[in-house]
């Protein structure tokens, strides 16, 4: 079975980020070492703590839902989604159950956007 990933950008920045989708295999493998080398300083905390007080037995069970809190604190560090390895951004935010906000590139206008401006340059419609 292969894992879905999606890019994370920071629109300010540039800095690119890449999440797994699903079941995490390396924190069980490297436990707080992951969190830990993506200097995400709460979840490393979190699996720290959990991983002391519950002899590593919490690690199987913060597997199953790691990525989605560090898809979630990158959107909380205003990284934007760029893509993903297969199919769509839809079908991940079907999956996370959240949604994701959208980097656009420079060139694509937004469809609300273009609409907006084909209103505001066509012709006046006048009721008869």
């Amino acid at each position: 079975m292969t894992q879905n990933f999606i890019t994370f950008e920071h629109p300010k920045t540039g800095i690119t980020r890449t999440a797994p989708i699903g079941f995490n295999w390396r924190l069980l493998q490297f436990g707080a070492l992951l969190p830990m080398y993506q200097r995400e300083w709460k979840l490393c905390l979190l699996v720290t703590v959990g991983g002391a007080l519950t002899f590593s037995v919490s690690n199987v069970l913060l597997a199953f839902f790691y990525n989605k809190l560090y898809v979630r604190s990158l959107i909380a560090a205003g990284f934007l989604a760029r893509g993903t390895e297969e199919g769509c951004i839809a079908e991940v935010e079907a999956h996370l159950g959240l949604s994701l906000p959208r980097h656009l590139p420079s060139d694509e206008t937004p469809s609300f956007v273009a609409h907006r401006i084909e209103k505001h340059t066509s012709e006046p419609v006048h009721a008869q």
